[in-house]
């Protein structure tokens, strides 16, 4: 037996919940009750498409105001706990466990979601069409990517087939693969005429974690694909720039003058909501919480809305340079006027406004005060 919150559930062989993605579970937890709670989705009817245990339904129902759910599993023992699990923990009335996938349910129910959670193993990419067909307007998808060798550069040619986009393999990589993902799920919306506002969006451990909230329209599909693009890094200074558009253009790097490597498309839009953020934060707050959830849900309310970041060893490496504080080069750069933050995908990292020659003045005086 197994113990997560207020969740009761029996794990067998037969069926799969990884106890070390806890912080996904609690911080979507979090998302769900913003959605229901402040965003007033009060009826909100929730699709748990993978939901192996249950685990995840559970916790919406008794944690987060759902009060009517469904959850599909497609293997049959695994189903049979699912079962258990919903009875064990009393929500027969307000959970439909059906066994069958993701394609046929989508294609055969009349019925349209307001919640869609997606946590698959591998890629989210066969299912994201599917769920779109039962996605209501203004629904909130919650999607899963655990395949991060692929959207974070190791297995660059994969990348490219699945999520139609060139990886970053070097200390960008994991908010690269992050907007990667929101991209290719904001590219399929479009199709559905469906523009898409993030939430939130976060790497930890072995995963990439999308919230989004889909609106229906053509202006708004449109607004969405407005904000893909390109992002661009300079091998010889450690540049970093954005480009939005639907082709790469040749793009030199404003500091040392190289060409720059381009990588993408990917979403460049925003990738949180800051009511959003402050409320998982404040929500993580709660007594039970381990202190570490905390730290990273404090972490990501905190960054700054500046796409990408600068890696300070990186850098300084390119400089010849010995090691600085990211803490001293934030304190640089906030005096020199610049909005600056930690991120909670790097931690030698830099989030700024500030442009490459300023990270290397604050980098190149923090070494003059060192002396």
């Amino acid at each position: 037996m197994y113990s997560e919150s207020s969740a009761r559930i029996a794990m067998h062989s037969r069926s799969f919940m990884n106890p070390e993605a806890r912080f996904s579970r609690d911080f979507s937890v979090a998302i769900v009750d913003y959605y229901v709670k402040e965003l007033k989705h009060t009826d909100a009817r929730l699709l748990d498409s993978t939901a192996a245990t249950g685990i995840r339904a559970i916790r919406y129902c008794k944690e987060a105001g759902i009060s009517k759910a469904t959850c599909l599993e497609i293997n049959r023992s695994a189903f049979k706990d699912l079962r258990a699990n919903v009875a064990r923990n009393r929500l027969r009335s307000r959970i439909e466990p059906i066994s069958t996938s993701i394609q046929e349910f989508a294609n055969t129910t009349k019925v349209k979601f307001d919640v869609i959670d997606l946590d698959p193993f591998g890629s989210p990419v066969p299912n994201i069409n599917d769920l779109l067909k039962i996605t209501s307007d203004g629904a909130l998808m919650m999607v899963t990517a655990t395949d991060t060798a692929v959207l974070c550069g190791a297995q660059e040619r994969a990348c490219r087939k699945l999520y139609d986009s060139r990886p970053i393999h070097n200390k960008l990589c994991y908010e690269s693969g992050a907007r990667i993902l929101l991209g290719y799920i904001a590219r399929q919306a479009a199709q559905f005429n469906f523009g898409i506002e993030v939430l939130a969006a976060f790497y930890n451990r072995h995963y990439i974690r999308a919230f989004v909230l889909a609106s229906k329209g053509a202006k708004q599909a449109s607004e969405s694909i407005d904000q893909m693009g390109y992002v661009g890094y300079c091998t010889g200074c450690g540049n970093v720039k954005t480009a939005k558009g639907a082709y790469p253009k040749r793009l030199e790097c404003d500091y040392c003058g190289r060409e720059m490597q381009f990588y993408g498309r990917l979403w460049l839009g925003s990738i949180k909501s800051g009511a959003a953020a402050a409320y998982a934060s404040r929500y993580f707050g709660q007594s039970g919480y381990p202190k570490a959830e905390m730290r990273i849900a404090e972490a990501i309310n905190d960054e700054i809305a500046a796409p990408f970041y600068y890696h300070i060893p990186s850098i300084t490496k390119l400089m010849k340079a010995r090691s600085v504080g990211v803490d001293e080069i934030m304190q640089r750069l906030s005096a020199a006027g610049y909005e600056s933050s930690k991120t909670h995908f790097e931690s030698s990292s830099v989030k700024s406004a500030a442009g490459i020659r300023d990270v290397r003045d604050a980098i190149e005086n923090a070494l003059k005060h060192k002396n």
